[in-house]
Parts: structure tokens; sequence; C-alpha cells
């Protein structure tokens, strides 16, 4: 280029782009908004194979290569043929995020006052960058397209996925499955496939593959509890094979409010129904937070360790003395936090309704989730 200042503007702009979370942000967020494959992919998972593009073209425009580092390419088209990602899903995100990349670049550029004919030269050179990592996506897409699909694995893979999702002509054979059976549906809180082997094996399913990004297994009875204690696994009560459709997304709520409070372990969608239902509305929280609790001040540990106490004593079952172990103190200790907090906010009335409970719990673990 002609304007060594401009261009080293410019690779300055790049490399904060890959470094910035909120600039990464953005490029995820239009990735997901054009592709609806790829907004149903876990946020983490998308935001890695994004940041591995984007260190590519950054490391190649800045002249440490001649082209970008094929090798996440490559394994983000891997990650999608596993996971189920269509390769029209794949390149839809594709190019929305590449587009909003050459977009805010010529923004921040213009701002910078970077010379035109700088920017262009700029501007074509990232466009052949991209259309190389484009085009290795294809390649190695239909490359593993092909493999997998002389399996019979796959085949009864791509069978589960239309049946979890309900599509017509969907059936439970093809998957493999007896429709004279009854199947749990179990997500596992899975989104690599490099991760997936070991999980598979304690599973144990009739079928087992990612739908959605997560791994997915069909099976009619249950994995033993103790062999998934580091990860959290999500299982629907056994139900029939035309009926999974129906409790497969109730497990992908249910294993997203798992995830937002750190459980582990083989859990049941009837055991976490409560935060399912609490989640579907987190605007609602806050409100009865302010509504409940509005002389709590998040400010004072005090006051954080009252409003702990009663969301332990909630959890279980109102009782003191299973509350006391758990926050490891004694019983009296429990008994004057509550009647503190009681005196703060009137929480812990005598024979209160199932549904002011509810309304409790919901507030202190609203309360305490927004100061973590």
């Amino acid at each position: 280029m002609g304007d060594p200042a401009g261009r080293a503007v410019l690779v300055g702009i790049v490399e904060r782009m890959c470094g910035e979370p909120t600039a990464l942000d953005a490029v995820v967020r239009a990735a997901r908004d054009k592709s609806p494959s790829v907004a149903a992919l876990p946020d983490g998972e998308v935001r890695r194979n994004v940041a591995a593009l984007l260190r590519s073209v950054a490391r190649g425009f800045a002249g440490a290569a001649a082209s970008p580092d094929l090798a996440a390419a490559d394994g983000l088209a891997a990650d999608r043929v596993a996971q189920g990602v269509p390769l029209a899903g794949l390149l839809e995100g594709f190019q929305a995020g590449r587009a909003h990349l050459l977009l805010a670049l010529t923004e921040q550029a213009r701002s910078r006052g970077v010379a035109p004919e700088t920017l262009i030269d700029a501007l074509v050179e990232l466009d052949g960058f991209t259309t190389d990592l484009q085009n290795r996506l294809i390649h190695t897409y239909r490359n593993h397209e092909l493999t997998l699909a002389r399996t019979g694995h796959a085949i009864r893979v791509q069978a589960l996925r239309g049946l979890l999702h309900g599509e017509r002509g969907a059936n439970a054979v093809d998957a493999g499955l007896d429709p004279a059976k009854r199947y749990h549906c179990l997500i596992a809180d899975v989104v690599e496939p490099r991760e997936a082997a070991r999980v598979e094996a304690v599973l144990c399913g009739d079928i087992t593959g990612f739908v959605d990004g997560y791994l997915c297994c069909v099976t009619p009875r249950l994995p033993v509890p103790d062999a998934l204690e580091h990860i959290a696994v999500v299982a629907s009560p056994a139900q029939p094979a035309n009926r999974l459709a129906t409790v497969y997304p109730l497990c992908r709520s249910a294993l997203a409010s798992a995830r937002l409070r750190g459980l582990r372990g083989l859990r049941s969608i009837t055991g976490l129904s409560a935060f399912v239902a609490v989640d579907a509305h987190p605007e609602l929280g806050p409100v009865l937070a302010a509504d409940l609790l509005p002389r709590l001040d998040p400010g004072k540990s005090f006051h954080r360790l009252l409003a702990q106490t009663a969301l332990t004593y909630l959890d279980h079952g109102r009782q003191l003395t299973p509350t006391a172990a758990a926050l490891h103190v004694h019983s009296n200790t429990v008994k004057h936090r509550l009647r503190r907090l009681s005196e703060l906010t009137g929480f812990g009335a005598p024979d209160e309704p199932v549904t002011d409970t509810l309304q409790w719990w919901w507030a202190l673990d609203s309360w305490l989730r927004a100061i973590e």
C-alpha cells in the first residue's frame, strides 16, 4: 500500500476487533441474526469459532502470513458437519459476519481519517482473505459430509434430528428406535465434537449425536449418575418415540437453566421445572426483588448473607436443620438471620400460600444473581 501510516491504522483496528469482547460480540450477533442454524447453537460455541476465524484474518492482514490460517476454517467446517448445521446455514452466518467486519472497518477507518485509496486496498485484501476462508469452509464441509454419509450412524443421527425437531416424515425406525418402546431424551452440556466420545460412552444410548450444537442421546434407560458428576446432563421422563419432539425443547430449556446456575450431574427436567419457568421471564425477577426486598442493600455483606440464608432455607423445604448443615452454621444462627430478614422485608409469614413462597424464592434468587 502507498500509505504505510494508514495501513498501520487499519491493522490496529482489525487487531482490536479481534481482542475487544464488544467487537467480537457484534460479529457473533450478526452471524446468529442472519442464520437460524447458527442461532440454534450455543453462544459460546459460535464465539469460539468466530474468534478463531478473526485471528487468522488479522494475522494475515498484519503481514504475518501471505494468506489466512486455514486451520480455523477446517475446524469450523468439521464441527458444523458433526453438529448437523447445513452448509447453507454455515455460509449465511459466515457471510453475515464478514459483511459486519468490513462495514465496521470502513466506519472506523473513515473516522480515523484513513485515505480512501488506502481503505479500498485494505478492503480488497480482506475480501480476498475471507474468500479463501469461505472456499476452504465449503471444501472441508463437503469432504466431511461425504465421509459421514457413508456410515449408518450418520444416517441414524440425521433421522434423530428430524425426529426431535418434529419434522414431517421423520420416524423412529429411521433413527433405529422401536415405536413400541419408551425412551428418555438426554442433552449433555457438550458442544465440541472432540469431547463427545468419553461422554457418549457413559450415556450408552440407542442413538447419540449432535442436535442443534449439543450432544443428545435417546435411551430406554438412564445412565449411572455418578459417572456424570463433572458435566450437566438433562433427562426427560421416558416417552413414546413419537413424543420425543415434545420434550426435546423442554430439555434444551432445562439445560440452559442448569448452565446458568452452574449445576452439574444428571438432572431431570421435572426437577428443573421451576428454574425453567422462572428463566422464561427473566425481567420479572428484578421486579419482584424491588417489590419484596426494597430495604436490602446489595452493598452490605450482612444483607447478602441474610438473602443467601433465606434462599437456602427455601431450597431445603423451610427446614432449619438441613439449612444449617448446608450453610455450616448452628440452627440458632439460621433462626437469627431469618428473624432479622423478616424485620426488614416481612419474609417468613406463617402458613403463607405456596405461590407466595415461590415469589420470595424468585425475588431472592434474582436479587443475589444481580450482584454476583
